[in-house]
């Protein structure tokens, strides 16, 4: 019954709830519903779902089943109860069934039949005589004060203290509570550890490792394995180097290794269950260095498939050229491989997504980030452009004088650049000077990410039941207007459909000025003009 309780604040949420839910089943829009009841979309879909379901359970016909039979004892095993339970009156219905033994019953049945024979059941301690004593508020104030000022005594002592000291009927287990609850408030425990799932933030926030191929060896018909590390943000290798006997030293080398040669130290790491990437040893060196050391699911051994997916892109094709695999050369060819940048990287970047997406040409590629070999890369890219193999190249975060420079030293200019805009960094200035070189301004992440409450903005919102829209489709419709592309991600049907439904409204002159008050000029991710950055970024040998 006490699981059923609610205390008054969950019922007035789960009314509002109910109510936002039922406005919602009579046909009125979601952003007017989550405006008036300060419930986000996503909940108020859920709670949708949930109500739907509990009215079909409701309504459901439930299938008549045959009655079960009587669950009745015949009379020996109910002899059997009675004697056990006149011999022994201080026996709880679960030591009855126990003494039983081959023919009990469940506890249940022999409590009925208690009940039914009217058999006694006595208490095995005597009922207390006297009321448990209740500290008045002076009293819960002289025993803290004083086990706050032994803290060094046991429980046992400082009870013995306060009967003798003060006469208090006090027992251990009292000034044990009490103690800890004064060490817990001068050194609060740590918050318990939340699963936090694994994601891309900057470079060399998250690295993979893994023995990715096996080799035999040519000269030593030996096994030779090839351990590699990738940094997920970059998709480049840190390390990579063949061993013939890999253990979990080998791990804590390499990525030493790296970390030496990056100037870097990683905020975590996934391994699979190996013994190469176990051990009481790879776990101290990380807890030393506050690295997260993340293992994959027992079931799914290898990491998530990255490694693999850059493995069958890269490394096959390095190991084909090669007729015979000799140790001491694979070790010494292999970093140049991976190590290639710039005018060849970018061709063999280019053959590749060809070949993962089965097409013959792409309508569109980019530079991700103006860093590293820049000219070369583009110099690819004009080739490719040039033999139609591609339709239109263009670049990614690049600021108007890295953009400038850019243009004036080759001869294609980019048709597209990819930067960061949205309602908290509008780039006003750089798409005028973008509109000034005939480059098409485009949008990454035009909602910001969900940071700084974007949806929850209330000039946004506003805006949204002015024109019974979603704050989503305000932002894609502010973004239109200004000729920005904008490019928004999801995977769910129903905002997919929801981001291409903002062609039957315009909003207002006043509607975009109010939107421009909301410009800080400041990334909310983090700014690629950062020498910090660009050194992360820039130090990140790619292979794309």
């Amino acid at each position: 019954m006490e699981s059923e309780i609610e205390s008054p604040a969950t019922d007035g949420r789960s009314s509002i709830r109910v109510q936002a839910v039922l406005a919602l089943l009579r046909g009125e829009l979601a952003a007017q519903v989550t405006a008036q009841f300060a419930i986000c979309r996503s909940d108020l879909y859920k709670f949708r779902k949930r109500a739907l379901g509990a009215m079909r359970d409701a309504l459901r016909d439930e299938k008549k089943c045959p009655k079960p039979p009587h669950n009745r004892l015949d009379a020996q095993k109910e002899e059997a109860i009675r004697s056990v339970c006149e011999r022994h009156l201080a026996l709880s219905s679960y030591e009855v069934r126990d003494g039983l033994q081959a023919y009990a019953p469940s506890a249940r049945t022999i409590q009925r039949v208690r009940n039914r024979l009217d058999l006694p059941r006595l208490n095995k301690r005597d009922t207390p005589s006297f009321k448990a004593h209740r500290f008045n508020r002076d009293e819960r104030q002289l025993i803290r004060n004083t086990v706050e000022s032994k803290l060094y005594l046991g429980p046992y002592r400082l009870a013995w203290d306060l009967r003798n000291q003060h006469e208090l009927k006090i027992n251990p287990s009292t000034t044990r509570r009490v103690k800890r609850a004064i060490l817990d408030e001068r050194n609060p425990r740590s918050a318990p550890s939340v699963w936090r799932f694994y994601e891309r933030k900057h470079p060399h926030s998250l690295w993979h490792g893994d023995l990715m191929e096996k080799v035999i060896l040519t000269d030593e018909d030996q096994t030779a394995y090839q351990l590699t590390l990738q940094d997920d943000y970059s998709r480049a290798y840190v390390f990579c180097d063949l061993y013939r006997e890999p253990t979990v030293n080998t791990t804590i080398g390499a990525m030493i290794s790296a970390m030496r040669e990056y100037q870097t130290i990683p905020k975590a790491v996934v391994f699979d269950n190996g013994p190469t990437f176990s051990g009481r040893l790879l776990s101290a060196f990380c807890l030393n260095l506050d690295i997260r050391l993340i293992y994959t699911s027992v079931r799914h051994p290898q990491t998530n498939g990255k490694l693999e997916r850059a493995f069958r892109d890269d490394m096959n094709e390095f190991y084909r050229e090669r007729e015979r695999w000799i140790f001491g050369e694979l070790r010494r060819n292999l970093p140049e491989w991976i190590q290639d940048a710039g005018y060849e990287s970018a061709k063999k970047a280019f053959e590749r997504s060809l070949q993962r997406l089965q097409l013959d040409y792409l309508d569109l590629y980019l530079i991700h980030q103006p860093f590293g070999d820049v000219y070369g890369s583009w110099r690819a890219m004009q080739e490719l452009y040039r033999e139609g193999r591609i339709r239109a190249i263009g670049v990614s975060n690049f600021q108007p004088d890295r953009l400038m420079d850019l243009i004036v030293h080759n001869e294609v200019v980019p048709t597209v650049n990819q930067i960061e805009t949205h309602p908290f960094h509008q780039q006003i200035e750089i798409q005028k000077f973008l509109e000034e070189n005939n480059v098409q301004i485009e949008s990454w992440g035009p909602f910001a990410e969900g940071r700084n409450n974007i949806f929850d903005n209330e000039l946004l919102l506003s805006i949204a039941g002015k024109h019974e829209k979603t704050v989503a489709q305000v932002i894609l419709r502010w973004l239109t207007q200004r000729g920005v592309v904008a490019i928004p991600k999801s995977v769910r049907k129903e905002r997919i459909v929801e981001n291409f439904d903002i062609f039957d409204f315009k909003l207002s002159p006043e509607d975009m000025d109010a939107i421009i008050s909301l410009d800080t000029k400041q990334s909310v991710f983090f700014d690629h003009r950062d020498t910090e950055i660009v050194k992360l970024i820039g130090t990140a040998k790619r292979n794309t």
